[in-house]
């Protein structure tokens, strides 16, 4: 399904929310009859693709926008080893595969199935090649941005903003609650939540909902004062403010995990699955921290050096929580 939904996509460039949700309901199916009731499908899959590099996905425009055909060094210690990203179609295929040809002795191409999960996400398309003059010579004659160096993943978490960029441009500002449907973000349960009683406005972030436009707007109070803020870092800066701490790594085998609530943000997301060049695995984790309740819904990100685990949760505000990753599958 998902190299139909990217074909689409591509040979479109950019599409509204709307459109792509048309283009969702037409052409996904789940890899299998199995499934998770409580994970929205459309959503999960949209950043999904956002954090493999194929489109960007702008929530207050309502679009999406296809990336450029890319060619991005993935982490090795052997041969260049390059993952295909951004938009895609069956004839930039044929193309990278007809510039590959001329240099077969040099260059070898591969193409991985993502499949598993219950998800069906896009096969994931490497190449390999004896030096990186030959990646640029196929990169050029078919059409695909190619920039050698540092691997991608690397280069986006250390470029990333962190926590404290994000908390020191709030702007708390005193404000009046406005009467639009809300959501507060729950830092036991690790969700938004509909409110129950008295609401203490104290590090609180809180989800509104035009009553006509529907869309979602997001503010981190202090007392009587809030600040508008972008809502994957708010979760973390709602975490960080109460003490929670909900990432996980396991050293032996390279699994960083989140829960599937709190969602890596956008840029971090990307360094993260560009480390394998491939999606997260979506598992139920049983853990002993008290911050995280046991058969949750994790992503786990595969093949995190443990130096780039550490980034990502110093950036994220979280002290790392070092486990042992049981990947439980659903049981009926």
């Amino acid at each position: 399904m998902s190299n139909e939904l990217i074909y689409a996509l591509s040979s479109m460039g950019r599409v509204s929310f709307s459109r792509y949700k048309g283009l969702f309901k037409t052409l996904y199916r789940p890899e299998s009859d199995e499934d998770e009731t409580e994970v929205d499908h459309r959503n999960l899959i949209i950043r999904m693709l956002d954090s493999l590099g194929y489109f960007e996905f702008d929530p207050d425009a309502g679009k999406v926008f296809m990336c450029p055909p890319a060619l991005v060094m993935m982490p090795t210690s052997g041969l260049p080893r390059l993952l295909l990203t951004g938009a895609r179609t069956p004839s930039l295929i044929t193309k990278v595969k007809a510039a590959i040809r001329d240099k077969r002795s040099m260059v070898r191409i591969s193409r991985q199935s993502q499949a598993g999960d219950w998800l069906n996400l896009p096969d994931a398309i490497f190449l390999e090649a004896a030096d990186i003059d030959a990646v640029r010579d196929v990169a050029n004659k078919s059409g695909v941005f190619f920039s050698p160096g540092e691997p991608a993943g690397w280069k986006m978490v250390t470029s990333s903003v962190s926590i404290n960029d994000i908390e020191a441009g709030l702007a708390f500002e005193p404000r009046q609650d406005i009467n639009w449907e809300k959501r507060i973000f729950d830092t036991e349960n690790l969700r938004f939540t509909f409110p129950k009683g008295t609401l203490l406005y104290d590090n609180m972030l809180v989800e509104y909902t035009h009553p006509f436009t529907h869309q979602k707007m997001h503010w981190l109070w202090r007392g009587k004062a809030a600040s508008e803020t972008n809502r994957d870092w708010g979760r973390y800066l709602a975490l960080k403010y109460c003490g929670n701490n909900i990432v996980i790594y396991d050293e032996s085998n390279q699994y960083l995990g989140v829960p599937l609530t709190v969602p890596l943000p956008k840029i971090l997301a990307r360094a993260a699955v560009l480390c394998s060049g491939k999606a997260p695995s979506i598992r139920r984790i049983d853990c002993t921290e008290p911050s995280i309740k046991n058969n949750s819904l994790f992503y786990i990100f595969r093949e995190i050096p443990n130096v780039v685990a550490k980034m990502i949760s110093k950036k994220t505000g979280q002290d790392i929580i070092l486990t042992k990753i049981e990947m439980k599958r659903k049981t009926a």
